[in-house]
């Protein structure tokens, strides 16, 4: 749960652009996207470890333990658990709001979440496709703005949204980087591994600056669609995005 630090801060950002007032973020729905988001992102770090046993029995000792104690058998109970409430709760959303395309993405997001590590799709090591499992979170971040904001994302919000998610691959990049010797021996594809540590932490650097830049361009444009709120929506806006950089930062 390492990227717990990076999700969270990012869970606000859809809520603050979308919410009208605070009174916007106390209702069922609400918690019921939020709880999806949750659920689905727990689904898809618990197969991972499924998936990693062996790896993490050599490397990351915390987590091949959890899963021996926990019972593989209970951890797919609890993975299968996880997705179903998520895709229960989606189906009430999608009742309530009348349109079933949020369903069917999420649905899309969780086999992404969930194909990232476990076959046949098995993104982990595919290296040109691994980049995909981020639409998990982007299906996820537009979910939660739509609940909140009852319409879905314009083009200024799906900067911010992209940008951020780049940046958090110029994160994960950096973890690859740190990995690249083990990923190496399992027989991962990642880039580390395909084209050398320096030239995944050179991107990394890259793909992360580029991500902020996106998205505060996407801040920008987003509050000065709104002249009433432009100064002070403007200030918030960039202090938000300093505030998840340096989060990013930190958790790097």
């Amino acid at each position: 749960m390492e990227y717990i630090p990076l999700e969270a801060p990012g869970l606000l950002v859809p809520l603050c652009l979308a919410a009208g007032s605070l009174g916007d973020l106390w209702s069922v729905q609400v918690v019921e996207a939020v709880a999806v988001f949750w659920l689905a992102f727990a689904a898809g770090f618990m197969a991972n470890s499924l998936a990693d046993l062996e790896v993490d029995s050599r490397y990351k000792t915390y987590v091949s333990d959890a899963v021996r104690h926990i019972g593989q058998r209970r951890l797919v109970v609890l993975i299968g658990v996880h997705v179903a409430l998520a895709l229960l709760l989606t189906l009430h959303l999608s009742i309530v709001f009348d349109n079933f395309r949020l369903l069917l993405w999420v649905g899309v997001g969780i086999l992404i979440a969930l194909g990232y590590s476990l076959k046949p799709l098995h993104l982990k090591v595919r290296s040109p496709f691994q980049v995909l499992h981020n639409l998990f979170s982007l299906i996820m971040l537009c979910l939660v703005y739509y609940v909140v904001g009852g319409t879905p994302p314009p083009t200024s919000v799906l900067l911010v949204f992209v940008g951020l998610l780049l940046a958090h691959y110029g994160i994960e990049l950096v973890n690859q980087a740190r990995d690249c010797l083990e990923d190496r021996e399992t027989g991962l594809t990642t880039p580390a591994v395909l084209y050398g540590i320096t030239p995944t932490l050179v991107a990394s650097l890259v793909v992360t600056l580029a991500g902020l830049v996106l998205a505060a361009v996407g801040f920008y444009l987003h509050f000065s669609r709104l002249p009433e709120l432009a100064v002070a929506g403007r200030t918030l806006g960039f202090g938000a995005l300093f505030a998840v950089s340096l989060l990013i930062l930190a958790a790097a």
